[in-house]
């Protein structure tokens, strides 16, 4: 919990990394954690075991989570690093080499 606090009061992960002594990828897998949770419950999954089960995670983890956000929502500055961490995880990825169809470039169908 003590990262995604961090992590929503505006701190970078190497900041967040100095501090809790954690990797970075552990601590982007808090966050992430936290994001795809809120994501969830943004789109109407609202009990924790479910949550928990769709995420990967228990539910107290997943009501801790949905908790958190709820005091977070409360504060302008940890709205906005909610805003960005939804954006992040539900805005499809590009590769590249490839291009809107899904098809390589000079790939098949050419």
């Amino acid at each position: 919990m003590v990262i995604v606090e961090l992590f929503l009061r505006g701190f970078v992960y190497s900041e967040i990394c100095r501090q809790t002594r954690h990797s970075a990828k552990a601590v982007k897998r808090y966050v992430t954690t936290f994001g795809r949770v809120v994501a969830l419950y943004n789109r109407g999954v609202r009990a924790a075991e479910e949550i928990g089960y769709y995420v990967g995670i228990s539910s107290r983890l997943a009501a801790e989570y949905v908790g958190l956000y709820f005091q977070a929502r409360k504060r302008p500055v940890c709205r906005g690093r909610i805003a960005e961490l939804l954006q992040r995880l539900c805005s499809p990825q590009s590769y590249p080499g490839v291009d809107r169809s899904g098809m390589g470039k000079g790939g098949f169908g050419r």
